[in-house]
């Protein structure tokens, strides 16, 4: 078989994002099938499994898919006590990222960690990725 014939077509790679986001439960600022166009999906190279996740992630973050705002004050804190009650790792990312403390407030931090923890749940899918564009 030639390459176009194992190919995956653009309609089959959104039906796997979309079944991929909604079975991890990504939280990303749009649903994942509709953060690339037609064009990105088409240009993948789909030989090499890895140049692909990679591809797709990069998309993504250079969409800014993965930028998570939470607003108002008593969500912001609600969240980083779910998920840094120390604020930790929040402050860590923010000080990363060139923040300095009089430039910080909840919003920011809670902000700063909903998206990178959004961004590491989709690298955890590396493998997943790989595979659809490997299987036929």
């Amino acid at each position: 078989m030639t390459n176009t014939e194992t190919k995956k077509s653009v309609e089959e790679i959104r039906a796997f994002l979309t079944e991929l986001q909604e079975s991890n439960n990504l939280d990303l600022r749009d649903n994942l099938q509709n953060c690339f166009s037609d064009e990105e999906l088409e240009e993948l190279d789909q030989d090499n499994p890895t140049d692909c996740y990679q591809a797709l992630s990069e998309l993504l973050d250079e969409g800014g898919y993965f930028d998570i705002e939470i607003i108002y004050y008593a969500r912001a804190m609600e969240y980083l006590s779910e998920n840094d009650p120390s604020l930790k790792d929040s402050l860590e990312i923010a000080s990363e990222l060139g923040y300095t403390p009089d430039n910080l407030n909840s919003e920011i931090l809670a902000s700063l960690l909903a998206s990178r923890l959004e961004r590491d749940r989709f690298y955890e899918l590396q493998c997943d990725i790989e595979d659809f564009f490997t299987n036929d």
